[in-house]
């Protein structure tokens, strides 16, 4: 193993004095550069800078595409949460506003007939005050007076005068 993934140095890579250089001597077997014609140089293929394959492309927009959907998702999913959880509290909350207000008004009811029941039967007792109606006990006021009508008064009738009494828009 070796560090930083640098590869082994055999004879094959290590560096040869260049020729006409002074380290390098004419009987020196390193220096025998072979011709064009009797190695073989692989074909190497450079790609611009930012050149991806299609391929790779589409799956790059698919995978972003589904990243803000599933955001979106995420995001919609919380907010229909908390309406949810809202709507119960809210739905609670009124519910049990109901369940007093129908109490209050049975317990009213029942106060109302309570005290109808206690004015009976003080009404029965002879030293209570209260009297039983009659009709000379009752108090008539007498009618108001009749009075002669007003006459209306008249509308000109004729269209001519109504044109001219209403305004230019019309």
């Amino acid at each position: 193993m070796y560090p930083l993934n640098i590869p082994p140095q055999n004879e094959s890579t290590t560096q040869r004095p260049r020729p006409g250089s002074p380290a390098a001597s004419p009987s020196d077997p390193s220096l025998n550069v072979a011709k064009p014609s009797q190695t073989r140089s692989p074909q190497v293929r450079q790609f611009a800078p930012n050149a991806t394959p299609a391929w790779l492309t589409s799956l790059m927009t698919i995978q972003r595409g589904t990243l803000i959907l599933f955001t979106s998702a995420i995001g919609l999913s919380a907010i229909v949460y908390g309406y949810t959880v809202r709507t119960q509290d809210l739905w609670k909350s009124q519910y049990q506003q109901l369940k007093r207000l129908r109490t209050q008004e049975t317990q009213q009811a029942v106060m109302n007939e309570n005290l109808k029941q206690e004015l009976a039967i003080s009404a029965q007792k002879p030293d209570s005050g209260l009297v039983s109606p009659s009709p000379h006990l009752s108090v008539f006021i007498p009618s108001a007076p009749l009075r002669p009508l007003k006459p209306l008064p008249t509308l000109p009738s004729t269209p001519a005068t109504l044109k001219s009494k209403l305004p230019m828009g019309y």
